[in-house]
């Protein structure tokens, strides 16, 4: 994984306003960005990202898994299955502490 620094600076102030009490909702409206495919950026995705462990440079793997093939629907991994965690995969965005 490579940071892509624009990016990054969107990740970055996004805990900068969680660290410092402001809402998702005033986030979203503040970056000013379109989501990926074209609508606006919404508060659902800032608190996804929020979650999101990957940013500390670090995986947790199996967060999701698929109990049936045919189906093809994946659930939450609840403890269902073990998951795997690899510290300092990638450049970390925002410090462990912080997240």
């Amino acid at each position: 994984m490579i940071v892509e620094p624009s990016e990054a600076e969107n990740i970055k102030l996004m805990y900068a306003n969680y660290m410092n009490g402001l809402s998702a909702e005033f986030t979203a409206k503040q970056m000013g960005v379109t989501a990926m495919k074209g609508g606006p950026f919404k508060a659902t995705s800032v608190r996804q990202i929020l979650k999101n462990i990957t940013y500390t440079g670090n995986l947790l793997l199996q967060k999701e898994y698929t109990p049936d093939p045919i189906t093809g629907k994946s659930r939450y991994n609840n403890g269902e299955m073990p998951q795997y965690f690899v510290e300092n995969h990638h450049e970390a965005i925002i410090p462990m502490e912080e997240w």
